[in-house]
């Protein structure tokens, strides 16, 4: 996933000779939902959706994929024979609890036997991970996800549950606080200095206002999704503390030389 151009990525891909797939995420919709904060990033997805590796691909190896790939299926999805183009769309579409039923009636034996398993087990990974959202209080990834999991389970006695779930997202005194935390976050860091001129007029009493209230915050939220953003936050403002600090301190030096 990139979001850089078309224009930037195609020579690119064309000099280096790439042979993996590649997609488009401009607004950075992927990055931000998965909390990634540096790239190159790499995260490795079970054969049901559960991501269980990420980090610098360079660290990624063969022994920790080669598990994994006991219970996928053989043919890939693009390589189904023809009959199976209507499972496959309704797969692509989220609605996981319809392709169950067309599995079972598919004439290949591969998806008539394995996918079936495979699309039950992806259920209770998109079930699991939503369950797991809402109790990290990880409130505006929860919303984004509410409607993709209510869809994959519907016609499947999973969507009880979920329906509970986003009634929470709706009703929960802990995660309004929590929506309220992401936005105060959000607004910190609009307020954040993005050149050397504008670092240096902010005025420090206020960036350490901003720190003083986000430490308190992460440890009100500790061990939960605000107050690990609180802290994440909290590194970026003391490091751009530290900057402005020391590019003052060196015009000080210069100003008393100059003189």
């Amino acid at each position: 996933m990139t979001s850089e151009s078309k224009e930037d990525t195609e020579p690119w891909i064309e000099d280096k000779g790439v042979e993996y797939a590649y997609a488009y995420d401009p607004d950075g919709v992927l990055m931000k939902s998965l909390g990634i904060r540096g790239i190159p990033h790499a995260v490795l997805v079970d054969p049901y959706g559960q991501i269980v590796w990420r980090g610098h691909p360079m660290t990624l190896d063969a022994d920790a994929v080669a598990p994994l790939l006991a219970d996928a299926l053989e043919t890939p999805m693009w390589e189904w024979p023809a009959e199976a183009s209507r499972l496959r769309e309704t797969i692509v579409a989220g609605k996981f609890g319809m392709a169950i039923k067309m599995a079972g009636e598919q004439q290949s034996e591969e998806l008539r036997t394995k996918a079936p398993s495979m699309l039950r087990k992806l259920v209770d990974g998109k079930v699991a991970g939503f369950t797991a959202m809402i109790e990290d209080l990880d409130v505006n990834v929860a919303e984004a996800s509410a409607g993709s999991v209510a869809l994959a389970v519907e016609g499947l006695p999973e969507a009880d549950k979920v329906a509970s779930l986003r009634a929470r997202l709706g009703n929960d005194e802990k995660l309004a606080a929590a929506k309220k935390v992401f936005a105060r976050i959000d607004e910190i860091r609009a307020g954040m200095p993005d050149t050397r001129e504008k670092a240096l007029a902010l005025d420090l009493e206020k960036l350490n206002g901003w720190i003083d209230e986000l430490e308190a915050t992460a440890e009100d939220f500790a061990e939960k999704a605000p107050g690990r953003a609180a802290t994440s936050t909290v590194e970026d403002l003391d490091r751009l503390r530290n900057f402005i600090e020391k590019e003052r301190a060196a015009q000080a030096r210069d100003q008393g030389g100059s003189e």
